[in-house]
């Protein structure tokens, strides 16, 4: 596919974040990006050696982080794609910005998105009981996290997050990338990417 299948046009992330050093960076995201929780789901994985294969090391990960629960306060500004701005604030666990439909092994954070469409997929896990989270845990994998009342999901075109706390930790495509705060836009159709789907 890489050598003879078409390139098409396909979006990505711009995403300015605070960079460990203090400083505001700026980043591409091809797939995922996450503030939250799964940013500890991500520095865990990362630690470990992987024997297991991508799939138990990014669950027992994400066990671990419900566990801890490093969770504190957040304010979400978002705007959807018909220009209706809209905001959210509570402790959030973890959050997803998914342009593709998949990330950490088979999370299916992106369910019913495309990367060719102008926006992504939006995903607030606020702070919920430790036994409800870890009962929950299956939902990432099946496409149904949004189906537990708490969560919010919606198709944005932007996202900014902010916190006075700097623990809040962010991730990019599988990489530590900082911590809030956080503003996401979307660019359309910046990447051309080889693959024989029409539609992706």
């Amino acid at each position: 596919l890489a050598l003879s299948a078409p390139p098409r046009p396909a979006d990505a992330l711009l995403v300015e974040v605070e960079g460990q050093d203090g400083r505001p960076r700026l980043r591409l995201s091809a797939n995922v990006a996450g503030a939250g929780m799964n940013g500890r789901v991500v520095e865990l994985a990362n630690e470990s050696n992987k024997e297991w294969g991508g799939l138990v090391t990014f669950a027992s990960a994400t066990v671990r982080a419900v566990i801890e629960r490093r969770i504190t306060e957040v304010a979400v500004r978002y705007r959807l794609q018909n220009g209706i701005e809209q905001q959210w604030t509570g402790r959030l666990a973890a959050s997803f910005f998914a342009n593709g439909a998949y990330c950490g092994n088979g999370m299916w954070l992106g369910r019913g998105g495309s990367m060719q469409d102008g926006q992504f997929e939006m995903t607030l896990i606020p702070e919920l009981p430790a036994l409800r989270m870890l009962v929950g845990v299956p939902r990432l994998y099946l496409g149904t996290v949004d189906r537990i009342p708490e969560v919010v999901r919606a198709t944005v075109v932007n996202v900014e997050l902010s916190s006075s706390s700097r623990d809040v930790m962010v991730d990019l495509d599988g990489e530590l990338a900082g911590h809030l705060p956080l503003k996401i836009r979307m660019i359309p159709k910046v990447l051309l990417v080889a693959t024989g789907l029409a539609d992706f």
